[in-house]
């Protein structure tokens, strides 16, 4: 007797003319979830990276368990997670990643998060007088709010700007006249006036709830020009008080009256920051500035890097008056550029902070005053000892700066400090030298012993000198052939490079100021002077011999960088004869406007798959040979090389010598 199960119990099938019933997709997704539960969590792991985004947000929702496997997965491709990239505030997948974020059901962290806050939208039209209450950037302000409720995030990348000026048509903004400008500066003013309680409001929340690490905010606008008297001003009130004449100078006093200023604006709460880079001048705006300095000083105790750059309209004077506003005793690495800082306040601010060990001048600082008062101040505190409350034991009571280990900068700056008869930085591991030659159509090695000859016996006992030349003009076809009557001048002058073709003679590129950012600060137009060798003797220690030289006796590491996307073939076959003379090198780095992720950008097309055929990738491929095979012969100490980020396999010589 055979008996039959109910319709309601028999397995749905496939219909002749139609797909699966409800209930049997129902069933076949409930034994495939089954079957993939019983799988080893790697396997399981393994299933959902190549599962597409929709598909693998629904997985996430099965079951507690899968929620738990796969809603990682997925918030790790939008920036959750240590090697995830970022995660871009209101982009276009933005709405379905704060949903995976409110549905979790862990508290998930974010490796970095960057938010464009436009200042410039609210203010709808350049003609209203009044800012819009009701604008939908609250409402962006509100779901920033409600996204750092769920989550943690460890670096914010923050922009700030006028975004609505940008969208304006180029010949708009060409036509407009200088009232039309005046025009939209003070409606961008207006605009940070009435923004700066909402902005505090919300950088608040990314110190204090999401408990951020990390802060970078940069200006993405065309310009903004603030005003230096009304930044003096507020510095002034608010921190020197009345009697200023005084109490200038007075570090104590001031740092004292700053930390009484950011506990009533923070309360009991104290910011856990770790890396605060300030890029953009809206940060010292009147209306701003106090939750600035109430944030560098109240993170004093886990702040470990600091970052200033791009405020070249702060003068000079305010910045002399900025400056010890701030004291951050755990500092390790500190990075200034494009700031109008005097040497004297510079040196000032190092003094007070003898925990550095990373030290970064960028390029488009004011030259190094040659005056004696300057002088004078670096050898007081070269010999001064110095002793400051930190959590670094190692540095209490010692010298200038005794715990530096990397310094980078241009040349004048490094001559201006390691040259110094008081032997200062004794844990100097690393130097960078930077040269950056932007209106120089020759370059000679010439040039750079003659500039770094007072500091070159210095360098020979640093384990790690690295040059890194940045060559911004397109035109780099003066590697092609060394010009002819190259030499090095009498007297310690600076060489000249005279062209082959008997064309006039061109000066040898230098680290002159004037070149490097003499357009960002008129005021500061002279080139220094380029310390001599009988300047050097003077200073204690004795001439270079002639056979020693930086470029032969210190670089360890060189940098090319060269603006432009590949390389031409003839600069390719001349470079590697040029890198010759460095005889330490051990590693070369070569780096254009290419992406990291093309495999060739040393010859031509084919290197992104647009050639016209496969003789001219063979082509491409032939030349990188031609080129690692020529670096290594004419470098053969060379242990390493990368182009473009990627690291590239150094031909062995020897080994084909043998086989020969």
């Amino acid at each position: 007797m055979t008996t039959r199960t109910s319709s309601h119990n028999r397995p749905s099938r496939r219909t002749r003319n139609g797909p699966l019933t409800s209930d049997a997709q129902d069933g076949r997704v409930s034994s495939q979830v089954k079957v993939l539960h019983d799988l080893p969590p790697e396997i399981i792991f393994l299933v959902f990276e190549y599962l597409p985004d929709e598909d693998l947000y629904r997985v996430a929702f099965c079951c507690r368990y899968f929620h738990h496997l796969a809603l990682p997965v997925y918030l790790s491709r939008y920036g959750s997670g240590p090697n995830s990239g970022e995660f871009i505030f209101d982009n276009v997948m933005c709405e379905d990643v704060l949903k995976a974020l409110h549905s979790a059901l862990y508290r998930p962290r974010l490796n970095r998060l960057a938010v464009t806050f436009d200042f410039g939208s609210m203010l709808p039209s350049p003609w209203e007088a009044e800012p819009d209450q009701d604008h939908d950037d609250g409402s962006i302000v509100a779901r920033i709010s409600r996204l750092l409720d769920v989550a943690d995030v460890d670096d914010v990348h923050l922009q700030l700007g006028d975004l609505s000026r940008q969208k304006a048509r180029a010949e708009d903004r060409l036509s407009a006249g200088t009232g039309a400008r005046s025009l939209e500066d003070d409606r961008l003013t207006l605009a940070i006036q009435h923004s700066g309680d909402r902005w505090v409001h919300i950088m608040n929340d990314f110190l204090f709830k999401a408990k951020c690490r990390s802060l970078t905010v940069d200006f993405v606008s065309f310009r903004y020009s603030t005003s230096n008297e009304f930044v003096e001003e507020a510095i002034i009130r608010n921190y020197y008080g009345y009697n200023t004449l005084y109490r200038v100078g007075r570090q104590h006093w001031l740092l004292k009256a700053a930390v009484a200023g950011a506990s009533k604006l923070f309360g009991s709460k104290r910011p856990k920051l770790e890396k605060f880079q300030v890029h953009s001048e809206i940060l010292f705006h009147p209306a701003l500035i106090n939750w600035t300095i109430g944030t560098l000083n109240l993170s004093s105790s886990s702040l470990t890097s600091l970052s200033f750059g791009q405020l070249n309209q702060i003068s000079s004077h305010t910045w002399s008056l900025l400056l010890p506003c701030f004291s951050t005793p755990n500092l390790l690495d500190l990075s200034i550029g494009l700031c109008a800082i005097q040497t004297e306040d510079l040196y000032q601010f190092l003094a007070r902070h003898p925990t550095i060990r990373h030290l970064h001048l960028g390029s488009y600082l004011p030259p190094p005053d040659s005056n004696s008062k300057a002088q004078a101040s670096l050898s007081a505190l070269s010999s001064r000892r110095y002793v400051m409350t930190s959590k670094h034991s190692d540095v209490g009571g010692k010298t200038f700066l005794p715990a530096l280990r990397t310094l980078t900068g241009p040349p004048d700056y490094l001559v201006e400090l390691l040259s110094s008869p008081h032997r200062p930085f004794p844990t100097l591991q690393t130097v960078c030298v930077w040269y950056r030659t932007k209106r120089a159509t020759q370059f000679t090695l010439n040039a750079l012993n003659h500039d770094l000859a007072p500091i070159c016996l210095r360098l020979r006992s640093v384990p790690e000198v690295v040059l890194s030349i940045s060559f911004e003009a397109s035109g780099i076809d003066w590697v092609v052939g060394p010009p002819s009557g190259c030499s090095s001048a009498p007297n310690g002058s600076a060489p000249i490079a005279g062209s082959s073709n008997g064309a006039a003679s061109v000066p040898a590129a230098s680290p002159s100021s004037q070149q490097q950012w003499g357009s960002a600060f008129p005021s500061f137009s002279s080139a220094p002077a380029t310390p001599t060798p009988q300047a050097q003797i003077d200073n204690g220690d004795p001439p270079p011999p002639p056979s020693v030289s930086f470029v032969s006796s210190c670089v360890t590491k060189l940098e090319f960088k060269a603006n432009v996307y590949v390389l031409p073939p003839p600069v390719i076959f001349s470079l590697p004869k040029w890198l010759g003379a460095f005889t330490k090198v051990r590693e070369l780095s070569v780096k254009t406007l290419a992406s990291v992720g093309v495999p060739v950008s040393l010859g031509g097309r084919a290197s992104r798959g647009e050639g016209n055929g496969p003789f001219e990738q063979q082509l491409s491929l032939n030349h990188k040979s031609i080129f690692l095979n020529a670096v290594s012969k004419h470098c053969p100490l060379i242990r390493k090389i990368e182009v473009d980020g990627k690291q590239e396999d150094v031909p062995n010589f020897r080994a084909i010598v043998r086989l020969k």
